[in-house]
C-alpha cells in the first residue's frame, strides 16, 4: 500500500531537509514525499530540488511550486490532489517524525478511517529536548475534536477515500 507524506512549505529552508530525511528515512518504504512550495522567498524550492536531486530522479520525492502564496491549506489540498497514496500524511517542514512513525501508524488503521497521534517532543536548533508531550487522551473522537490539539497535522494520517479538504477560507 502505497503512503503519500504531503509537507507543505513556505520560507522553510532551514528546516525542510530534516523533514523530508524523516519520511525517506521510514521503515515503511512504500512512500511518495510530495512538498508544495508555497512561493517561498528565501530559495527553499532551488533547495530541495539541489539537495533531493537523485530522489526526485527517482521519484522517491516530487515538489511543486504555487504560483503566489496561498497558504498551507491550499498547498495541503494540492499536494493530496498530486499525491497516489492509499494513505495520505501530513508533515510541517520544520517537523520530524520517528523512523517507524508511519509504520506503527498504518497499523492502527485497522477499521478506522483516521488516526491521529499526541505525544510529541519538543527539540530546538541546537537537538537539545525542550519538552516531551505527555498528554493522555480518551478514544473519544469528540474529545480531540473540541480541543486544540487536533489541529496538528504531522499528527495525523487519512485513508485516501475518506480525506475532507482543509478549509481554505
Amino acid at each position: 500500500m502505497k503512503v503519500s507524506v504531503i509537507i507543505p512549505v513556505y520560507n522553510g529552508k532551514n528546516y525542510i531537509k530534516q523533514s523530508i530525511n524523516s519520511a525517506l528515512k521510514q521503515t515503511y518504504k512504500d512512500i511518495e514525499v510530495i512538498v508544495i512550495d508555497d512561493f517561498s522567498n528565501d530559495g527553499t524550492y532551488e533547495y530541495v530540488l539541489n539537495e533531493f536531486i537523485n530522489e526526485v530522479n527517482l521519484g522517491k520525492v516530487k515538489i511543486f511550486r504555487n504560483e503566489k502564496n496561498m497558504e498551507r491549506s491550499y498547498s495541503r489540498n494540492f499536494g493530496f490532489k498530486v499525491s497516489q497514496g492509499e494513505y495520505v500524511f501530513f508533515l510541517d517542514c520544520d517537523d520530524e517524525w520517528k523512523t517507524n512513525y508511519i509504520e506503527e501508524t498504518i497499523k492502527n488503521f485497522n477499521n478506522s478511517d483516521i488516526v491521529y497521534s499526541i505525544p510529541r517532543t519538543f527539540i530546538n536548533k541546537n537537538s537539545k529536548i525542550l519538552r516531551v508531550s505527555k498528554r493522555k487522551y480518551s478514544k473519544d473522537i469528540n474529545e480531540l475534536v473540541f480541543s486544540a490539539q487536533i489541529a496538528y497535522p504531522s499528527a495525523t494520517a487519512f485513508k485516501r477515500e475518506k480525506f475532507i479538504y482543509f478549509n481554505e477560507n
